[in-house]
């Protein structure tokens, strides 16, 4: 009976072992999944599990979907991530071989950019005479292949051929292309190749080498033609795209005619009598021509100099040996991971502002980015994108190349945040205030709320901050930020600064049920501490592809909770706050500029019985305020004595500006004004000003002080 009864238990919680096993390794598995979504700062799958999700308030969370409602901040930043791909996938690296006119070996490399064996053979298509080998022309796995010509084999001035190279993993030609060595002195097209469609380039007519330099050249005159005429234009105006180089000097005739109709640019270039020729090798000309962003990809645009008469300054002729480059359109574009908002953002910086094009474009799909070397998606490096249709924006929004817009491409502006490439990145300064000046630069408005027109938007739409709750020191409160009189919002993003950090701190930026924009939404929030004397809060908050911008007149977006410091003990402690970089839109795309409502841009702390002032016993030059300013501030000084004052502004050249009080005054505190204006009462430009202070009393003996300060003006 015993043994019967042990049996029994086996049998029944054997099962629940069973069960229990496989719902433990369903945990573990969907645990991987979104751990696999987790970056670390080089930008590769973290595999920690020391990782902890929060709710909106900063609560711990349980794990669940993204449409969670535990998930507010989170929201859409956690997802699955499949593994590595295990079919093999051909990768080519280049796609396009140019031997010029000199070169007779060129190599490319073949590599894997998926899993398992890729199995590959290179063959020529169609055969060419002057292709004499590509070594090797099968194999496995990744490799490179030489590629060897002849020219004594090519019929023509030039050709184009091609390698065919077929794997398991696709298939991938090769462009191979070729012209004659140039006898004599050459002049040359010369461009940069590959190109992409959409993009703007140089060329330029080169004459002689240094091994091979013109000698005595004084004028010359020829033609540049191209092909492809549907794909490609001379940039307009053509006065300003086409011009002369510095080969010849400054003081030259020089004409031009383009007939984009028949791909041929005239042109014509010469010294004026007395002067004599010219030696060696330069520039002669340059045109900026620009490729279409409908362009197939590896369209081949080839230019050649043609119909060439030169002469020396005595007018005989000069022997020229016209060539011909070739230049490659790639049906993409350049896309740097992270930067979504790239062209339309003027700094080409990966902020706040770029989680907006993640929610216009959610959802969307496109081709994946194929990445040199596979892996490196992320990394802060150009890619080539082929441009998704009908919407060439979406391929920025897919930040991280997967082929599709989502929670996903957040982590890449997280990788990337701050970088830049075109701009050195924000460096720490001394001085507190000149910092302050660097993070607030203004983009689509103005800090200090001098108003912009708008952008397909009415004037009225405005931005602004509330207080709420007790400011005094030790005690938190909310700074709300909130929109009024917007309609068809769809995306905001902005940065609040605040100065001095010593009085005030924040310490969380939240969504609150009742947002304007609504619960299902992409959000993001960064606090930047590491500057001298400058908080700088980056928030963006941007609704999803497919619903409709806001309709509501006004309402609040984020809130973001503040701390007063013990320090601000002080009566009527001022902390002051600034907003830069403000960047909306509605459903559409379209760019909505907001006013600044400047009522609550001080934070003023709330404390009684002020500490008793003392009277200062020497000379003293005070700071201005406010500061910086727009358009007046107050200059307050201190003199024991009576004593000769000359009180002076100055720019950052030295330059006097404008000579604020020159006279004699009674012992005490004084102060001046002043409202940006020179001497001349013209109002000056926004920057860094100084005023400086000599005084000097004559009791007998001389005594005599001397102080600058600094002041911004911000308009």
């Amino acid at each position: 009976m015993i043994k019967y009864k042990q049996w029994l238990g086996i049998l029944l919680v054997f099962p629940l072992l069973l069960i229990n096993w496989g719902i433990a390794s369903a945990q573990s598995s969907t645990n991987f999944k979104i751990k696999k979504s987790v970056l670390d700062q080089s930008g590769a799958p973290s595999q920690s599990s020391q990782y902890k999700v929060r709710d909106a308030v900063g609560q711990p969370a349980p794990l669940g979907l993204a449409s969670s409602p535990n998930f507010k901040e989170a929201a859409g930043f956690f997802a699955a991530i499949a593994g590595p791909a295990q079919n093999p996938i051909l990768v080519v690296v280049p796609t396009t071989l140019d031997f010029g006119t000199t070169e007779n070996s060129k190599t490319f490399q073949i590599s894997n950019g998926g899993g398992g064996t890729l199995t590959w053979t290179v063959t020529e298509n169609p055969d060419k005479p002057w292709i004499i080998s590509s070594t090797p022309t099968a194999g496995t796995g990744n490799a490179t292949v030489t590629v060897t010509v002849d020219r004594n084999q090519l019929a023509g001035d030039s050709d184009t051929g091609a390698l065919l190279v077929s794997s398991n993993g696709g298939n991938q030609n090769v462009t191979v292309l070729i012209s004659k060595a140039v006898v004599g002195v050459p002049i040359n097209p010369v461009a940069a190749s590959p190109q992409f469609a959409g993009s703007e380039f140089w060329v330029n007519v080169d004459v002689g080498t240094t091994t091979n330099p013109v000698a005595n050249l004084f004028g010359v005159s020829f033609d540049l033609d191209f092909t492809n005429t549907a794909y490609v234009d001379v940039v307009t105006p053509h006065a300003s795209n086409v011009l002369a180089g510095d080969f010849l000097g400054n003081d030259v005739v020089f004409f031009f005619n383009v007939d984009e109709t028949t791909g041929k640019v005239n042109l014509a270039i010469t010294r004026k009598a007395g002067a004599g020729g010219v030696n060696g090798s330069g520039t002669l000309a340059k045109i900026k021509f620009k490729s279409d962003i409908a362009t197939p990809n590896n369209t081949l645009i080839q230019f050649s100099i043609s119909n060439v008469a030169a002469n020396d300054p005595g007018g005989g002729a000069i022997a020229l040996a016209p060539g011909a480059t070739t230049v490659v359109i790639s049906g993409g574009i350049i896309v740097w991971p992270g930067d979504t908002n790239d062209p339309m953002d003027p700094l080409n910086v990966v902020n706040q502002a770029d989680v907006l094009p993640i929610g216009l474009h959610w959802g969307k799909t496109g081709p994946k980015r194929t990445c040199h070397p596979p892996g490196q998606e992320m990394m802060w490096l150009p890619h080539t994108a082929t441009p998704w249709m009908p919407d060439k924006n979406a391929t920025y929004a897919d930040a991280n190349g997967d082929g599709v817009v989502n929670q996903a491409d957040v982590l890449v502006i997280g990788l990337n945040w701050s970088k830049t490439h075109t701009l050195q990145s924000l460096t720490n300064v001394a001085d507190g205030e000149s910092e302050l000046l660097q993070l607030a630069t203004p983009i689509l408005s103005k800090i200090t709320g001098q108003e912009s027109p708008a952008l397909g938007q009415s004037d009225t739409a405005m931005i602004k901050l509330k207080f709420n709750g007790s400011m005094n020191p030790g005690q938190h409160f909310y700074i709300d930020v909130w929109v009024k009189h917007v309609t068809d919002l769809f995306g905001l993003s902005y940065e609040l600064l605040y100065s001095p950090k010593i009085y005030m701190s924040t310490d969380s930026v939240k969504m609150e049920p009742n947002n304007i924009l609504g619960n299902d939404l992409i959000f993001f929030s960064m606090a930047d501490t590491t500057h001298k004397d400058t908080v700088k809060l980056s928030v963006a908050i941007s609704k999803k592809f497919g619903q409709s911008g806001v309709t509501a007149d006004s309402g609040l977006v984020t809130r973001i909770r503040a701390y007063m410091l013990p320090t601000a003990i002080i009566d009527q402690s001022q902390t002051r706050l600034w907003f830069a970089n403000i960047f909306a839109n509605d459903p559409n795309g379209n760019q909505i500029q907001f006013k600044i409502d400047t009522t609550n841009l001080k934070c003023v702390t709330r404390v009684a019985s002020p500490p008793p002032k003392t009277t200062p016993t020497e000379f003293a030059l005070y700071q201005c305020h406010p500061n910086p300013f727009n358009p007046t501030t107050t200059i307050q000084f201190y003199l024991p004595a009576v004593a000769e004052v000359n009180l002076k502004v100055f720019d950052l050249q030295g330059r006097q500006v404008r000579n604020l009080l020159n006279s004699t005054n009674s012992a005490g505190l004084h102060e001046v004004a002043w409202n940006g204006r020179d001497d001349a009462g013209q109002a000056v430009a926004s920057g860094i000003y100084f005023y400086r202070l000599e005084a000097v009393v004559k009791d007998g003996e001389r005594h005599s002080f001397l102080a600058v300060k600094k002041m911004i003006l911000m308009k």
